[in-house]
């Protein structure tokens, strides 16, 4: 089997690196981002401090979650909401109650926005008060705002704060000649970002991507890896049963 790149930040792509070699794949972290912690401390704290007057908590990833550092009201009767398995993990090892957090199934097509509403739409009502716990890109992007537009659609008030920052992931000298090699040999670079995608661009302009391949967790991923000019793209659900089908397909 060919080796895979995994491009998730720091712990993540360990984690997930360690996993897949648990199944004898040989898999090499080469995160394209890097999360640190948001320059606004005094908001980030002034909402953490009031977060139990919110309904509910909408963590949208993982580092959301550890960076906000739930406090002990969310932790024991707050509602979390988590768009995916990996943000849920994240909140249960951070002491927050498994019965306190929505998410999608485990059978769901996607873990993103829209199959997370599908759990918790009856929550909301008029007067509802959700906090968004989010990050923020290095164009000052915060991500999409389509749950908090269905929210506000049935009267509920949205807030939102910034809770990390994502950059392009600082490379030394023996991982910019690893990811050459990598873009040419057949290896598999495990994407989860379009934004990864954006800064593994901007590392190699002018690259020529037709003999990379890459197995994306997103359909919204598939389209910037094609729009790049990836020679070979499967698309998958981010659950470790459905990437290792996903790499055993395209080996």
């Amino acid at each position: 089997m060919h080796q895979v790149i995994v491009t998730r930040p720091g712990a993540e792509a360990d984690n997930w690196v360690h996993q897949l070699r648990g199944h004898g794949i040989e898999a090499l972290p080469l995160p394209l981002q890097d999360i640190v912690p948001a320059t606004d401390a005094a908001s980030l704290h002034r909402l953490q401090a009031s977060a139990a007057s919110y309904d509910a908590c909408m963590f949208v990833s993982p580092q959301a979650a550890r960076f906000f550092q739930a406090p002990p009201w969310i932790q024991a009767h707050g509602r979390c909401w988590a768009p995916g398995p990996g943000t849920a993990q994240a909140l249960i090892a951070l002491g927050v109650h498994a019965e306190r957090i929505d998410q999608p199934p485990p059978c769901s097509a996607q873990f993103d926005s829209e199959a997370l509403w599908a759990v918790v739409a009856p929550q909301v009502q008029s007067g509802h008060r959700l906090l968004i716990v989010r990050g923020l890109s290095p164009d000052g992007s915060t991500g999409r705002d389509w749950l908090k537009d269905q929210c506000e659609a049935r009267g509920g008030q949205v807030d939102a704060c910034v809770a990390y920052r994502r950059q392009a992931a600082v490379w030394d000298a023996q991982q910019v000649r690893i990811a050459e090699r990598a873009l040419d040999d057949g290896s598999i670079w495990l994407i989860s970002s379009s934004e990864a995608l954006i800064h593994l661009a901007q590392r190699f302009p002018g690259q020529d991507f037709a003999r990379a391949r890459a197995l994306v967790t997103h359909p919204n991923i598939q389209l910037s890896a094609s729009n790049m000019g990836f020679g070979e793209i499967m698309t998958t659900r981010p659950a470790i049963t459905d990437v290792l089908a996903g790499l055993q397909a395209m080996n």
